[in-house]
């Protein structure tokens, strides 16, 4: 392809990407709601739906355990490094590393990782 034809291709995609962008920047109303409106339409539709007393106590039930077991396992964090060796298809071996981190369960030495980690 010459020089040219390359330079009217470039053209021709530029211009086609403007006509595609271009009316999309000034768009001000979409589905009837302007975009100076839409925060206070999802405001509306939020603050309608309230949570009911027993929800709010399960959340609050659900908060304590998590803080609760966050206190007892965040002393304990770890970082496992993992070491492997593959090889390419001239049998030469090629060391690959991987990383990732848990936290002490036990104390035993029962760790807790993500399953892509082991």
């Amino acid at each position: 392809m010459s020089k040219e034809v390359r330079a009217r291709w470039y053209l021709m995609v530029a211009i086609v990407m403007w006509l595609l962008v271009a009316p999309g920047c000034g768009m001000r109303d979409v589905g009837g709601l302007s975009s100076v409106d839409a925060p206070a339409a999802v405001q509306s539709t939020a603050a309608t739906v309230a949570p009911t007393a027993n929800e709010l106590e399960a959340a609050q039930a659900l908060e304590a355990q998590l803080i609760a077991v966050y206190e007892v396992a965040s002393s304990a964090d770890v970082n496992i490094t993992s070491r492997n060796y593959v090889y390419d298809w001239l049998r030469q071996p090629i060391p690959q590393e991987g990383t990732g981190s848990g936290f002490l369960y036990k104390s035993e030495g029962h760790i807790i990782i993500n399953y892509d980690v082991v």
